[in-house]
């Protein structure tokens, strides 16, 4: 899930999240690991339920391209494209591939095209690039695109080839229609954008032919589908062309499926696959919002309590517990100002979750943001409902909460050790610098305050404090799974660590 869905968190947090795993720290009783993986699953399930959004591995968006070297023939595109992980890693496609343009309303928008790996254009990474030569370019047969900055979707996934390729519909835009005085007054401006409020009706095509493909035993391939995929060419031409798009009687939908979800229009279950997949990620996200506000319940409950003496109830409660293997000896030297630490840093992060109207920490790292709950203004909430807006927040969202991290992590935590601190010491499976020693040692106090507080504390839990420094916590569980014996922080040896100052210092969103 990460690896297929890491891409909606904050710069490298999904790296983090796989590290934490890696090295044995506890997705069962590590309770921001939890949260996290259960926010990013009540997302994935609301991007299915909602647009039907399914992670395809081998695919992706790739800007088109013209071959100005002149070596693709008609049916035949070039597409290379980068690792993730491993931005050198450039593999070239090769074989039948599905290329198409959102939106698709006609069986024939889809290409289904040959791959080919040609030397002369290897210079080209992540662009699909289309031959000049052929009948009709490759670009208008889907959806009536062109070369001017638009994307494409391909696939070469071998299961999403379809078995045959519909002719593609065409796209030539009807003779405009000019105004009978000729010329371009204020009065017919005004006409003109009086007219275009009135014929703008790619909305309802767009809806009705959802609607109709999915009701209709033919889909897509329907009368009224074809029809208003061409209605749709010409309502997006319309307002160069002045040629309406008009809808006849036949085309009014009355009856929609349950996924469109709307709830003013009469609706019903949609036995084809959108509707199944609505239904089934509703129900789970049901299921998962509710463990979600279970949890919240059990975190809010019973008072606090006297430092040290939470109750085995509490801990229950929080369905965690502190992880003895990131508790080293030598932390009491760092545990005050590991309080302060994280005292300032639940007040600036609390901050932000109300800034943003975000119920739970988890939903603040994931960007959970839509509908979000808190003193977010019903105005801003209702504003996050549309897509533009929803997806320029969480973007400022991601942004300030990184600073916020990285901030913390360089101003409080990378404080230079003291000098006495700085010679060498030995630990369980090894001898670390004074230096390293210092930081891991307060890498566990921060764990330790954390869980102090939050165990103690009957107002909401802040569980991501420690995980600021999560390189260092990995080190110390790395060592704990080498040797069982505990670590030593008093014996001086002569050996260095084995792990780069520059890599220790890394932020948790630093990439």
């Amino acid at each position: 899930m990460l690896r297929t869905h890491g891409s909606r968190l904050p710069p490298g947090l999904a790296h983090c999240l796989m590290d934490m795993l890696k090295d044995g720290i506890s997705l069962s009783t590590e309770p921001f690991i939890q949260q996290c993986l259960t926010s990013l699953s009540r997302l994935t399930l609301r991007h299915l339920r909602d647009r039907a959004h399914i992670a395809v591995e081998k695919s992706g968006f790739f800007l088109g391209i013209m071959d100005e070297e002149e070596v693709l023939e008609y049916g035949e595109v070039y597409l290379a494209v980068r690792s993730h992980s491993d931005k050198s890693d450039v593999r070239v496609i090769t074989g039948k591939v599905v290329v198409g343009k959102n939106p698709c309303y006609h069986p024939g928008d889809l290409r289904v095209l040959e791959c080919v790996n040609c030397p002369s254009l290897r210079h080209i990474v992540d662009c699909v690039v289309f031959p000049q030569r052929g009948p009709r370019p490759h670009p208008d047969e889907c959806s009536g695109s062109d070369l001017d900055g638009d994307l494409y979707f391909v696939t070469w996934d071998e299961h999403l080839i379809p078995p045959r390729m519909f002719e593609a519909m065409d796209y030539s835009p009807p003779p405009a229609v000019c105004h009978a005085s000729g010329t371009n007054s204020v009065e017919n401006m005004a006409e003109n954008f009086v007219q275009f409020i009135k014929n703008d009706n790619l909305g309802l095509i767009s809806h009705a032919h959802l609607a109709l493909a999915d009701s209709l035993e033919d889909g897509a391939l329907s009368q009224e589908c074809l029809e208003l995929a061409h209605l749709n060419s010409l309502a997006v031409d319309y307002p160069k062309t002045g040629v309406p798009a008009v809808m006849g009687p036949h085309l009014r939908v009355h009856h929609y499926p349950d996924f469109m979800q709307k709830p003013t229009q009469p609706a019903y279950h949609s036995s084809k696959i959108l509707g199944r997949l609505h239904r089934a990620a509703r129900e789970n996200r049901t299921v998962i919002e509710a463990e979600r506000l279970h949890a919240a319940g059990g975190l809010a409950a019973g008072g606090g309590c006297a430092e040290g003496g939470c109750t085995s109830d509490r801990a229950s409660s929080l369905n965690c517990h502190c992880d003895d293997d990131l508790v080293i000896p030598g932390y009491e030297a760092h545990l005050e100002s590991a309080r302060s630490a994280f005292q300032l840093y639940r007040q600036r992060l609390s901050a932000l979750m109300r800034q943003y109207g975000v119920s739970s920490e988890a939903d603040l790292f994931v960007g959970l943001i839509a509908g979000g709950g808190g003193q977010a203004s019903s105005a801003r909430r209702k504003a996050n409902q549309t897509r533009s807006t929803r997806f320029d927040t969480c973007r400022q969202l991601k942004a300030e909460l990184s600073t916020l991290l990285q901030e913390f992590y360089t101003s409080q935590f990378l404080v230079e050790a003291p000098a006495p601190a700085l010679q060498q010491v030995t630990m369980a499976s090894g001898c670390v610098s004074g230096r390293e020693a210092h930081y891991l040692a307060k890498a566990s106090a921060w764990y330790k305050a954390c869980y102090e507080y939050n165990l103690c504390s009957s107002k909401p839990t802040i569980q991501s404090f420690p995980w600021i420094a999560y390189r260092q916590l990995c080190m110390l569980k790395q060592r704990r799974k080498k040797s069982s014996k505990l670590f030593d922080l008093s014996q001086p040896r002569l050996s260095a660590f084995g792990v780069s100052r520059g890599q220790s210092a890394r932020s948790v969103f630093a990439c």
